[in-house]
């Protein structure tokens, strides 16, 4: 590229064609010499003659000569398109080496449809064109693929474009979400690298969920090198209409064989319009039900379906409705387990059998058959085994009496619960107001506990005791209790109870002492909730484990309590799929493998962690069933869906896009998708244009003067 001042001649190859100027120099010299002879018969003919020898003659050829160097002239200067600049810093920047960086966009919502063609497709050849306007061997470039986990296609910035059209090439959009402070991390790190004129070009359909953080925290500054630009190619196309499908679960958590279950889905019109859609869902591969669903504008529904498990083994539930603008989160996936009993863990460190303990009475109230014939399925463990036992398959977890609660112990408490598990906790006699505190301390600066633990309060040395004055008995946990287990509870006598410190706000009193101090309360931590009774049935503290009206508080909480404990949190696309109980009885010597939703193979990593097996998928590609074999035969299967918020297909639009970039201090230009002209080099005005216009020009007034000089 060369540089005269302030203009820049975009194709300089083109001034070779200024030796074209000889010809009309060569055709006029090859004219002045050539002799013709002339017959004069007439004097008339011979003034001709004369005047054609004349000064004034040669003056109008060597005007014509000129006319025509100028035509010629004025044509190469056309074909080398000169480029005008406002100053010379501009111009000379047009030399420079330029470091492109392009992030293209290959999040769930770029799979959105129009007229049968994906956006991402639209969004792969628009890039295309940004780099197709990069000048070959002198910029250097690079495209990252946006998703979960951003990949830049070359480890570096590049001369190489047709390495980087032949790989964007093959790109397809994902089915996960977009990471852009991630990718824009990454970008800013290889420009900072560079020198020169450094621009980003961002090529994204502008999901609102997926820009949300960068757009309202105006972090961009804190990502890129100063003096980045930023252009930005967004759709043309209107927003689709969407119906999307996410959280599906079942009512309880833990499905029970021959009992009712709800299966529940969450149903989202993203549409700004009302909607009528049919949810069906599938179990094992058979429609169980199915429902019309009318929505209004942006409204969310739970859709629920009634049925009843009447065997055993891993069940494949499918949520579907129909196609629309997004179709990938028209199906949602769901595992189930059903089971013939309820799994109950009892932590204490008392022998079973010793009569009259807090432990004996639970037992007995959870299991009164030591069999099949009861409802739950009850282990009993100490604490120091509770650290290492797989909890998360628990509808609920009973803790007694407890020496001292091992920090690792607490650590999974606090896990349990967090990811869906209820756990009630009993105090009666030991250091309970020091374990509370080490499972307060387990969970981190907001918490967990209802109250702070006070002192032991030993109410028979005084000859006094405590009753349950009233409960919410509408409450969720305590719903079941019918009007003479009320009464019989409030007749109950506790004579050792703890000091109650200070209520957290968050927390729900369920049943209150006599003396309006509380007997039971709850409080939620992540998505499970920890129950702590302000009582033991131990003899030592009350006569409540000698009556009936334990057994039912007791199986009333454990049965409630289910409704979130055990259940699994949802796995998304990218993310890692454990599996653990299933492999119960295997070891590293049996062969592990894994399909996926096709039945391709997976890579499986196993290993043991506490003398048991456990196998693990990395990273998940796509939603649905990711099987587990053991040995050939299928023994687990974890269902993958796509996160919700990607169902919402809403953009940010240019005022707000252009405002957010504009904070980082640099130059933002907002493009969209059809638009081929990305400039990737300073602005300037074109020249070829009005060169073109002179050329013209100088050929009419050729044409003119020929014709008046011929009269």
């Amino acid at each position: 590229m060369i540089h005269f001042a302030l203009i820049s001649l975009t194709t300089p190859l083109m001034i070779g064609g200024a030796a074209l100027v000889m010809l009309p120099i060569i055709a006029h010299l090859l004219n002045r010499h050539s002799r013709r002879i002339i017959v004069f018969p007439t004097i008339a003919l011979l003034q001709a003659s004369a005047a054609n020898q004349s000064k004034l003659f040669k003056l109008r050829r060597w005007m014509l000569l000129a006319l025509r160097c100028l035509l010629v002239l004025l044509l190469v200067l056309a074909f080398s398109r000169p480029v005008y600049f406002q100053s010379e810093t501009s111009a000379a920047a047009v030399g420079e080496t330029h470091a492109v960086v392009l992030l293209i966009d290959t999040s769930l919502s770029t799979r959105q449809q129009r007229g049968g063609v994906q956006l991402v497709e639209s969004l792969k050849a628009s890039a295309n064109r940004a780099i197709e306007s990069l000048s070959r061997g002198r910029d250097v470039a690079n495209v990252i693929l946006v998703a979960r986990e951003p990949l830049a296609i070359f480890p570096r910035l590049s001369y190489n474009f047709d390495g980087l059209r032949s790989k964007m090439a093959t790109v397809e959009a994902t089915y996960q979400r977009a990471d852009f402070v991630r990718a824009l991390t990454m970008a800013g790190q290889q420009l900072d690298k560079h020198s020169g004129p450094r621009r980003i070009v961002i090529v994204s359909d502008m999901q609102k969920t997926n820009w949300q953080e960068i757009v309202e925290d105006d972090i961009l500054s804190d990502l890129l090198p100063e003096g980045t630009e930023v252009s930005l190619i967004e759709p043309t196309e209107d927003v689709p209409d969407n119906i999307g499908l996410s959280k599906p679960r079942t009512i309880p958590a833990v499905p029970i064989i021959g009992q009712p279950l709800q299966l529940v889905v969450n149903a989202t019109n993203f549409a700004q319009v009302k909607k009528e859609v049919p949810v069906e869902v599938f179990v094992n591969g058979a429609s169980v039900g199915s429902q019309t669903v009318s929505f209004d504008a942006s409204e969310q529904k739970e859709v629920a379906f009634e049925m009843t498990i009447s065997s055993g083994g891993l069940g494949e539930v499918v949520f579907s409705t129909i196609a629309d603008g997004l179709n990938e989160d028209n199906k949602c996936y769901l595992a189930i387990r059903p089971t013939k009993r309820l799994p109950i863990f009892v932590v204490s460190d008392e022998p079973a059998s010793e009569l009259g303990s807090g432990t004996f009475f639970l037992l007995r109230a959870l299991a009164p058959h030591d069999g099949e014939l009861d409802r739950f399925d009850v282990q009993h463990i100490s604490a120091k085994e509770l650290g290492s036992v797989e909890l998360s398959a628990a509808a609920a977890v009973f803790v007694g009496y407890v020496g001292r609660m091992p920090q690792a112990s607490a650590e999974a408490l606090v896990k349990y619960i967090g990811g869906g598990g209820g756990v009630v906790f009993f105090s009666g006699e030991g250091a309970v107001d020091e374990n509370l505190k080490v499972v307060e301390a387990a969970a981190g600066e907001n918490g967990i506990l209802p109250w702070q633990p006070g002192r032991s309060r030993n109410l028979a040395l005084l000859d006094e005791s405590l009753t349950i004055q009233s409960g919410q008995w509408n409450a969720q946990l305590l719903r079941q209790f019918d009007q003479r287990s009320q009464v019989a509870m409030g007749e109950i006598q506790f004579s050792r109870v703890w000091a109650v410190g200070a209520i957290h706000p968050e927390t729900h009193v369920l049943l209150q002492f006599s003396d309006r101090s509380p007997a039971l309360a709850t409080r939620s931590f992540g998505t499970g909730r920890l129950v702590v009774a302000n009582f033991s049935p131990s003899v030592d503290s009350s006569d409540l484990g000698k009556y009936g009206t334990f057994v039912a508080l007791v199986q009333i909480l454990a049965k409630e309590l289910r409704t979130t404990a055990g259940l699994e949190p949802e796995n998304h696309v990218g993310s890692s799929v454990e599996y653990s109980d299933s492999l119960i009885g295997l070891s590293t010597a049996d062969k592990i493998t894994a399909t996926d939703p096709e039945g391709q193979p997976l890579v499986v990593m196993t290993g043991t962690q506490n003398d048991r097996l456990q196998a693990q998928i990395f990273r998940t590609l796509r939603p649905g069933f990711h099987r587990l074999l053991a040995n050939g035969k299928p023994t687990d299967v974890a269902a993958v869906n796509v996160e919700g918020r990607e169902g919402d297909l809403q953009r940010f639009s240019k005022e707000q896009l252009q405002k957010s970039f504009s904070h980082s201090g640099g130059v933002v230009d907002v493009h969209q998708v059809t638009d081929g002209n990305v400039k990737m080099r300073p602005n300037g005005r074109p020249m070829w244009g009005w060169l073109m216009w002179l050329a013209m020009l100088v050929i009419g007034v050729e044409l003119a003067l020929l014709g008046i000089w011929r009269r």
